[in-house]
């Protein structure tokens, strides 16, 4: 069972199960093998969880819909209490109901009840205000966020929302924690309260959990001086909760759905079985270069 939630975990845990019931997510989508991979070189301690996910192939792209499955969501949730996993709670304008797709047992989504487009770097005046809402909704309920911008993994970047995971379920299945959560970490020489990871081989920052004001900073500084090496007017990138800590991978060029946060943070989702068996360290570096800028191409340091 789950490790992470805390004082309304069971509840929690029992509304999921029945709205997953009622939308028909089978146990499979989520109940499936992880591996951890390490540097057989031992020049890296970083480690990857390899997850074999074939149920998360099946969710739709932006290209696949006429119809916003957000806009669906939000409102099945605000119609039927059973799909809100907090129908006594508010936060701010979100609302939580289970993800179609998900990855980890609970894995849910907090949707805005009203249509509004996924922030980017040059429309961010909501997103300190969402980032306390979803850290606050995180704190209560155990869960932890993450979250990515168009170019950088989101598959439906016309309606705001953010992932909210129980990573508990898949170090359970691993055995072990690994990735981010697991990581060495180092502070940035200089800069005070910013850390990085020194075995990752790709530009990323880590900040206070609570620490929105200076992330926005850094997300502003990054569209000012705009490393994207897309089409994109805005800087893609990704930002995913750990434990008291906010991981921050700028990505350079257009992803569409192939990597997203979850990957930048450790977690390899395999949609092939052949694939998953012969997944290693190597692949996941290989696979993580596809949208990454190695440290060497992009020092986020000038940006903090």
């Amino acid at each position: 069972m789950i490790e992470t939630y805390s004082t309304d975990k069971e509840d929690i845990m029992q509304r999921w199960d029945l709205a997953a019931e009622i939308m028909k997510i089978p146990r499979k989508a989520y109940d499936m093998p992880v591996k951890i991979v390490s540097d057989k070189t031992r020049k890296s301690d970083y480690t990857f969880g390899v997850i074999y996910s074939p149920y998360r192939k099946k969710r739709p792209s932006q290209s696949d819909l006429e119809k916003c499955p957000m806009c669906i969501m939000s409102n099945d949730a605000q119609t039927d209490t059973r799909k809100n996993l907090f129908p006594d709670k508010e936060f701010g304008d979100f609302i939580v109901t289970p993800n179609h797709y998900p990855s980890t047992y609970g894995a849910s989504l907090a949707i805005t009840k009203k249509e509004r487009p996924v922030y980017n770097t040059i429309g961010m005046k909501n997103l300190k205000n969402d980032l306390e809402t979803i850290t606050n909704l995180c704190v209560e309920t155990g869960y932890g966020f993450f979250h990515q911008t168009e170019g950088a993994g989101a598959t439906i970047p016309r309606h705001e929302h953010w992932q909210l995971m129980n990573w508990g379920d898949i170090y359970n299945r691993a055995g072990s924690i690994y990735g981010f959560d697991a990581a060495e970490m180092e502070n940035v020489t200089g800069t005070e309260g910013v850390r990085f990871m020194p075995h990752f081989p790709f530009a990323h920052s880590i900040f206070g959990a609570g620490d929105f004001g200076r992330i926005e900073s850094f997300l502003n500084s990054l569209q000012r001086n705009n490393p994207s090496l897309g089409d994109m007017a805005s800087v893609p990138h990704t930002i995913m909760q750990g434990d008291g800590n906010i991981l921050i991978v700028p990505f350079k060029g257009i992803s569409e759905r192939k990597l997203g946060s979850a990957h930048t943070a450790g977690h390899m989702y395999i949609h092939e079985e052949a694939q998953f068996n012969v997944a290693d360290y190597n692949f996941c570096i290989e696979f993580l270069k596809q949208g990454l800028f190695l440290k060497e191409e992009l020092d986020v340091r000038r940006y903090l």
